[in-house]
């Protein structure tokens, strides 16, 4: 079902109609607004494509990679460094989730506008700053301003405009691409708990977050020189495309977004703290419950990836939807040690399948590539404002019930049922906006073509 891109001609200046865009089968020169050179990209589902997703997947790596360790943070805060209860620390997870999200919005736009490669080079060097203070942060405030601030709004100055970016770089195979570029958030969270199992112990929270910040710098020297924009730039418009909102499916969409990031990120910021608090287990083996959880998650993202392209991304994200229903409600029943790691094997598929066809989906509602940056900023600013809130609203009920996590649990289970049924809504409007098209698509046929599509 993933949309294909057109480029409405009509919205170009006339002097721009007859240039072509990388849909062509040829190559495209684009005049980027933050270069005097003329960038000059090929042809759409090409070798050169699959290269800019293999790149982008290295960015969602470094940034979502480590997003996904935070519960290492999380319990590392708590128990270790003693800034705070489970809701305070879980306000910076949550922040720098609404600046990665929210800040997206306006980075994506940025993309459509040509400035893509400026907003690159100025968030990586805010978010690896950040990282580095982070290092030598020891406070409350310390701890907030770099890991919350400065690492969650560099992260969102990079990974919206690039999931965007390199989506405008496909057209058949677009919901396949942004599917297997997000499986860099699972191997990236494999390789930061991993860092943080091995060496908080050993060489300390210093040198732990310096080795992290140095990995990160070292991915973004791998990128910066080969991430390009495609598309003509469109230098007017609105920071929001308040337009797409006249769609009802895109509205519902958007509603299901809310609830599915509401509860998504609370296993990677409470599972370890479960493991401690209420299983027993050491502050290790939370470690390796996070790093297991990323794992497991490449296999779910790969599945629904090659499901994606498909079936389409929106129908798969009921089931998906569902799925992690069951398993939040499941969560209840977890007592021993022994079935806290098989649920951790199924929790990190079914939130990796979320994770993975999410991006799809935003994919496939773009049918101008020029307002690819917009309307995707739109739907990671609606997941920003959920999981800004769903996080510390988890920590609270922690807190008000004296330890007891079963409101998280029903908390967890009940947003994704909702969610399920916004998203079933809005496939139900997509199928019928598609018969619209196919019926007014019949209708312009010549009459004997019109009688023959009627009668089969």
């Amino acid at each position: 079902m993933a949309a294909h891109d057109s480029v409405d001609t009509e919205a170009l200046p006339s002097d721009q109609t007859s240039q072509s865009t990388c849909a062509d089968h040829e190559l495209a020169p684009v005049q980027s607004l933050n270069e005097d050179k003329q960038v000059t990209t090929d042809a759409k589902d090409t070798a050169h494509s699959w290269l800019i997703a293999l790149l982008a997947h290295l960015v969602i790596f470094s940034t979502w990679g480590f997003v996904n360790a935070f519960g290492a943070f999380q319990t590392y805060y708590v128990y270790e460094l003693r800034i705070g209860g489970d809701s305070e620390v879980a306000w910076i997870g949550s922040t720098q989730l609404l600046l990665i999200f929210g800040v997206g919005i306006v980075a994506g736009r940025a993309l459509d506008a040509g400035h893509y490669r400026a907003v690159f080079a100025c968030g990586s060097l805010l978010y690896i700053l950040g990282m580095f203070m982070l290092s030598l942060s020891t406070r409350y405030w310390h701890i907030f301003l770099s890991h919350a601030v400065c690492v969650g709004a560099g992260f969102g100055s990079v990974f919206a405009p690039t999931v965007a970016l390199a989506g405008t770089y496909f057209d058949r195979h677009r919901a396949l691409a942004l599917g297997l570029m997000t499986i860099g958030s699972a191997t990236g969270g494999m390789v930061f708990s991993a860092m943080a199992a091995r060496m908080l112990p050993s060489h300390g929270f210093a040198w732990t977050v310096r080795t992290m910040g140095f990995v990160q710098l070292a991915i973004t020297l791998i990128c910066a020189p080969f991430l390009k924009p495609c598309t003509v730039p469109r230098k007017a418009g609105p920071l929001v495309e308040w337009s797409v909102l006249r769609d009802r499916a895109h509205v519902f969409h958007l509603l299901g977004a809310f609830f599915l990031f509401w509860s998504v990120f609370i296993g990677y910021y409470y599972l370890a703290s479960y493991a401690r608090a209420v299983v027993g287990a050491s502050q290790s083996t939370g470690f390796y419950l996070l790093l297991t959880m990323n794992g497991v998650g490449v296999v779910g993202r790969v599945a629904v990836s090659l499901l994606g392209s498909r079936h389409g991304p929106v129908v798969l994200m009921v089931p998906a939807a569902l799925f992690n229903a069951l398993l939040g409600f499941c969560w209840a029943a977890v007592s021993g040690e022994r079935g806290l790691w098989a649920f951790t094997v199924f929790f990190g598929t079914a939130v990796a399948c979320i994770q993975a066809v999410y991006p799809m989906v935003l994919g496939s509602f773009v049918e101008d590539t020029r307002k690819a940056g917009a309307i995707t900023g739109m739907g990671f600013f609606v997941a920003g404002v959920a999981a800004f809130t769903g996080p510390p609203v988890a920590g609270v009920l922690i807190q008000v019930r004296g330890g007891d996590y079963l409101g998280v649990q029903l908390m967890s289970g009940s947003s994704m049922v909702v969610a399920a049924v916004m998203y079933s809504i809005c496939m139900i409007l997509r199928r019928r906006q598609g018969l619209q098209r196919e019926r007014e698509s019949a209708q312009r046929q010549p009459a004997p073509r019109r009688q023959e599509l009627m009668s089969a």
